[in-house]
């Protein structure tokens, strides 16, 4: 019981002083928010610094005033808008009104446009634009008024998040992972607008059980359709494994919570699906239904005989015990083995064909090639598999050293990364890039900074089921 109590006065403080970290960024986040901008601005980096040598003496007078397209708009002012939203952001909450740091925002996000634009003027592949630093502008000033405006209410949403993660973990996990899994599916959320489209995409369906569509959004040509599934069902094992014990918080027995998990799963499954017919980039498949429910119930069981059906409840009040060692390894194993398949088709495999030259060297260059929604798509799909590895070695490691455990993690997932890269070297298809390894690096320092409230939550017991413990306690 002193164990137990000593556990949940953890939890509490650590929540507490997460929650008064909470009330402001650090400094960090608005100057690497600039510079990863200003990054971005500058690829890939052909600079030619002759252009810079006109008779005004300076490229910022060779800015013109030109239109762009729908994308170069919206790209324009989504990128700028984090840096303003950051700005407003920043500091406690004492040292400055957030609505008097909005003009503070916006002159910072000015004086980067000008800059970015200014040395674009000297890159042969990119235009510089008057119209580029007033849509910049926008997006300082969007992003800084959004800070200012919901300020307040974000910081209740997250102390009311790290409330029911505390109380309910299973059940909230559960829940924002099928919120997750709903809207990731559906990326780019390129909706079908006429007759024709909706036609073509109801012929292109595949109704029956004989195959299974090639991955959606962001993966090499040469992916296997199967292996590129494989990824997709393991995330609705997960949903699985979490809803029998989201159930079994409730005090549901097995047997309703197996029931309730398969068809909560099959119900998402089928639901995702059934939008693939009414987007441009997906297509529908009946055999992805089928496959993500087998991994449901696959999950379903593993949480049944390896937690509640242990003949006691002590995963209830310390909720690290429903995650089994030997699941985080298959889990990291798997997660391993599928990133590196990913790149690997023995058909195109090439080893005297390997041309350094053709490497890809600045990070980020590959997606700068490419529109922007794939490019924030492929982002997203690579720093959600690296943040997953990078959590499930954190969890493994639990009782090594906290500053160890990230140098491990760190490690292991650059290598991974690395070696992704190595592999597409020697595939006839393959285009070898830095960006990888650089977003495994990103997403290992995001991991770090997610796993002290996801542990404080999952690893120690809770206020609320301590009280359980000690009522069980006094019933015996």
């Amino acid at each position: 019981m002193t164990e137990i109590a000593g556990g949940a006065s953890v939890a509490a403080r650590d929540l507490t002083a997460l929650d008064q970290r909470a009330r402001g960024l650090s400094l960090r986040w608005p100057i690497g928010l600039t510079a990863a901008v200003l990054y971005g601005s500058l690829l890939p980096f052909d600079m030619d610094w002759t252009a810079y040598q006109a008779s005004n003496g300076f490229g910022l007078f060779e800015l013109t005033l030109r239109g762009g397209t729908r994308e170069d708009i919206l790209t324009n002012i989504l990128v700028y808008a984090p840096i303003g939203l950051a700005l407003v952001l920043c500091g406690g909450p004492r040292t400055l009104a957030r609505w008097g740091r909005v003009p503070l925002a916006v002159l910072v996000g000015v004086v980067v446009s000008l800059v970015a634009e200014t040395l674009q003027a000297g890159i042969a592949g990119r235009v510089a634009s008057w119209m580029d630093v007033a849509l910049n502008t926008l997006g300082t000033i969007t992003g800084a008024v959004l800070g200012a405006t919901l300020y307040g209410a974000g910081h209740g949403v997250t102390r009311w998040a790290r409330r029911e993660l505390s109380e309910r973990p299973f059940t909230t996990t559960a829940s924002i992972l099928t919120l997750g899994l709903f809207l990731y599916n559906l990326v780019p959320f390129d909706f079908i607008t006429d007759t024709t489209g909706l036609h073509a995409s109801f012929g292109r369906a595949r109704w029956d059980l004989t195959g299974v569509r090639p991955s959606a959004f962001g993966t090499p040509p040469y992916y296997g359709p199967m292996i590129g599934q494989l990824g997709g069902a393991a995330w609705f094992a997960a949903l699985g494994y979490l809803l029998v014990l989201a159930a079994g918080e409730s005090g549901r027995d097995r047997f309703s919570a197996v029931g309730s998990a398969i068809k909560h799963g099959f119900i998402l499954a089928s639901l995702v699906e059934f939008m693939q017919l009414f987007t441009v980039s997906h297509c529908f498949d009946l055999t992805v239904i089928a496959l993500r429910t087998l991994a449901v119930i696959f999950g379903a069981w593993c949480a049944v005989f390896l937690v509640v059906g242990r003949g006691d409840s002590s995963w209830r009040w310390r909720p690290g015990l429903a995650i089994p060692t030997v699941l985080l390894l298959l889990l990291a194993v798997f997660q391993v083995l599928a990133r590196l398949m990913s790149s690997f088709d023995p058909s195109l495999w090439s080893v005297q064909g390997i041309d350094l030259a053709h490497v890809r060297w600045v990070p980020f260059e590959g997606l700068w090639h490419q529109p922007m929604a794939k490019a924030a798509s492929d982002a997203l799909s690579t720093l959600m598999t690296y943040g997953t590895l990078a959590l499930t070695l954190a969890m493994i490691l639990g009782r090594v050293r906290a500053g160890l455990i990230w140098v491990i993690a760190g490690a292991v997932v650059t290598l991974v990364a690395l070696g992704v890269e190595a592999l597409q070297c020697c595939s006839a298809l393959g285009t070898p890039d830095l960006t990888g390894p650089a977003l495994a690096v990103i997403a290992v320092i995001g991991s770090s900074h997610l796993y002290r409230p996801l542990s404080a939550a999952f690893l120690v017991p809770t206020a609320a089921t301590t009280s359980g413990v000690r009522r069980d306690a006094a019933l015996r």
